[in-house]
């Protein structure tokens, strides 16, 4: 949720074939990249961590979905979409 404020600003300002990219295979890889540098720098997490990510995880969805229901332009639909994606991951 609080690192998604660059994506709808990204998508409508880059070519076409760029914006599917930053939609599909950078988002997934920078989550993967940030869980594992996590994973390996803390190691064990207490349990309310989980219900912190949980939470985070949850609004970031319903500002995806209340987001990209009032967009017209069809990139920043995309950004908002890969938005609520990333947080119901």
């Amino acid at each position: 949720m609080p690192l998604h404020v660059w994506l709808p600003e990204a998508h409508p300002v880059a070519p076409s074939n760029v914006s599917a990219l930053m939609s599909g295979v950078m988002l997934k890889t920078a989550i993967y990249g940030m869980v594992r540098v996590i994973f390996d720098l803390i190691g064990e997490f207490p349990w309310w961590w989980g219900a912190l990510v949980l939470v985070f995880g949850l609004l970031s969805a319903v500002y995806g979905i209340l987001f990209s229901m009032m967009q017209t332009d069809l990139k920043k639909l995309l950004a908002y979409s890969s938005v609520k994606n990333i947080g119901s991951s």
